[in-house]
């Protein structure tokens, strides 16, 4: 079966628990990550002046993403000219959703779905369906990918060691990121994990 189209919005790329859940569950191929130029302009200007983290950080956090999902990249080019198509609330989500639809992602995460949700494509033209990282990792938990997930988590568990990661620190930390209901339903799907 082909993995879905995910497109990620800048605020599911932090913080990095829920950043380092995404991008991991993406290269375990639970989905194939697309992203845009103007997603990878606003990660740069979002994590740098909004998060205090230097720019070089940054950057090799961008060429991390780059490099690991090479065929996920959606040019400004592939999108721009149709994007002034779309009508709703904010112009940089629209940008957003034309980036999304030209690389044919079927879900579109961000955790501002306000500004998502109420936006119109342009005639023969197909939304993605706007998900929460909450929802999302929910679905697929509902697509019976709890095995792959448990070993998603164990490899980020395993990949931080300083400190050292428990399984319940791990629920804990993905839970104070707005991951609430996939933790509890994670927990009790998933209960050879722990």
């Amino acid at each position: 079966m082909k993995s879905p189209r995910v497109f990620v919005d800048t605020n599911i790329l932090f913080p990095a628990s829920l950043a380092d859940l995404t991008l991991s569950a993406a290269e375990y191929g639970l989905f194939e990550l697309v992203y845009s130029d103007h997603l990878l302009e606003e990660i740069q200007r979002v994590l740098v002046d909004n998060k205090g983290l230097a720019p070089a950080n940054a950057q090799r956090f961008i060429d991390e993403i780059c490099q690991t999902f090479p065929t996920g990249r959606i040019n400004a080019s592939e999108y721009e000219n149709t994007a002034n198509s779309w009508t709703g609330p904010d112009d940089a989500d629209l940008m957003h959703l034309a980036a999304a639809a030209c690389g044919g992602a079927v879900v579109l995460i961000t955790n501002n779905t306000k500004d998502f949700e109420p936006a119109t494509p342009p005639a023969g033209v197909i939304k993605p369906t706007v998900m929460t990282a909450d929802g999302f990792f929910c679905w697929l938990l509902d697509d019976g990918f709890e095995v792959d997930l448990v070993n998603v988590i164990n490899s980020m568990i395993s990949a931080n060691r300083r400190p050292p990661q428990t399984w319940d620190a791990m629920m804990q930390r993905l839970a104070a990121v707005g991951l609430q209901q996939f933790v509890e339903r994670f927990i009790a799907a998933a209960p050879l994990a722990t």
